[in-house]
């Protein structure tokens, strides 16, 4: 319940909120908010996903920087 009250109290400060396509269920739409962690921390990745009256939580931890790609 405690991160769902985190969550819940970022969105009622503003915290943006940005669409993002699922790629399971296909077709599926996901909402992704990235809040401040705290200082000298990433933020904290959040990804919820809307069906019908439920709000499921699809993902809640540190962002994590893209995978550099490089050749083995």
């Amino acid at each position: 319940t405690g991160a769902w009250l985190f969550i819940c109290d970022r969105l009622e400060d503003g915290e943006p909120l940005c669409e993002q396509p699922l790629h399971k269920p296909p077709n599926a739409l996901g909402y992704v908010l990235k809040p401040s962690a705290g200082v000298n921390r990433p933020p904290i990745y959040i990804k919820l996903q809307i069906i019908g009256p439920t709000v499921l939580g699809r993902s809640f931890h540190y962002d994590e920087p893209p995978c550099r790609q490089r050749k083995v």
